[in-house]
Parts: structure tokens; C-alpha cells; sequence
């Protein structure tokens, strides 16, 4: 009677420790995805991020050209203007 309390009580011990077990894999398994996820999501931020930024500076270009060319373009008519 006591070496079948003590067997149970031994499969309790097992089958809590089997559960402890699923347990950590679970929580381990649910920790890996949400560490791909964070880094997907991390590497689109940055990416996006990056894409703006070349863009930005593709219009600051575009602005400098086109100042660049109005001031030539108004120094090009003060000297005709003045040759007149």
C-alpha cells in the first residue's frame, strides 16, 4: 500500500514535471517568434526609414538644381539687359 502511494505519487512528480516541460517549449517557442517578428518588423522600419531619407534628398536636389538654374538664368538676363 505505501510503494503504490509512493508510485502515484511519483507519477504526479513526473507528469508535473512533463508539464512544467511543455510549458517552458511553449513559452520558449512563443519568445523565438515574437523575436523574429520584432526583427522583421525592426529591419522594415529601417528600410522604410532609409527609403525616405533618399527621397528627402532627391528633392533637396532638386531644389538646389533649380535654384542653381534661376540664378543663372536671372544673371543671364542682367547682362543682356545691361548690353542693351
Amino acid at each position: 500500500m505505501i510503494h503504490q502511494f509512493l508510485q502515484g505519487a511519483d507519477d504526479d512528480s513526473t507528469q508535473n514535471l512533463s508539464q512544467i516541460s511543455n510549458s517552458f517549449e511553449k513559452t520558449f517557442g512563443l519568445i523565438h517568434q515574437l523575436y523574429h517578428l520584432t526583427v522583421s518588423t525592426l529591419n522594415v522600419v529601417f528600410q522604410m526609414s532609409l527609403y525616405g531619407m533618399v527621397r528627402i534628398k532627391q528633392k533637396i536636389v532638386k531644389v538646389d538644381v533649380v535654384t542653381y538654374i534661376a540664378v543663372v538664368d536671372s544673371l543671364c538676363k542682367d547682362k543682356f539687359v545691361n548690353h542693351l
